[in-house]
């Protein structure tokens, strides 16, 4: 995805960067439709939130549309995310990942679920989705 960093600081960095991009990809395909329009609110999102340039971002979004490894499991990507952010940080990524979902118009039952699924095991309370889904 990403040029191979000189410090370990900056691999934790882009290793969560990928694990981020992957909860929005992931999010993109529960509705069976990648949507342009979703695509690039990812492509955004994730340069903004960690300062990648449009390419390296898409270069990973194509890797996680066609894997060419078995992914590890979702629970390991939300632990690893889990121990790294605050809950500040928590909500602000579930905001995002709700930004993919509400790209195309329409959040449908399948979206509704990742989400659920994915702030239990974040540990982000009812009410920090709510806040997270109003921004």
């Amino acid at each position: 995805m990403m040029q191979t960093p000189t410090h370990p600081e900056e691999t934790e960095r882009q290793s969560l960067a990928q694990i981020v991009t992957r909860l929005m990809v992931t999010m993109m395909q529960m509705d069976d439709d990648v949507d342009l329009r979703e695509y690039e609110r990812i492509v955004q999102l994730v340069g903004q939130r960690f300062g990648l340039d449009e390419r390296e971002v898409e270069a990973c979004v194509e890797r996680l549309l066609h894997p060419s490894e078995e992914a590890p499991a979702f629970n390991e990507w939300a632990s690893r995310i889990k121990a790294s952010y605050s809950r500040r940080d928590l909500v602000n990524i579930l905001s995002d990942v709700w930004a993919v979902a509400e790209t195309d118009g329409h959040v449908d039952y399948f979206e509704e679920r990742y989400m659920s699924r994915l702030s239990a095991l974040l540990g982000v309370s009812s009410r920090d989705v709510r806040q997270a889904r109003a921004h």
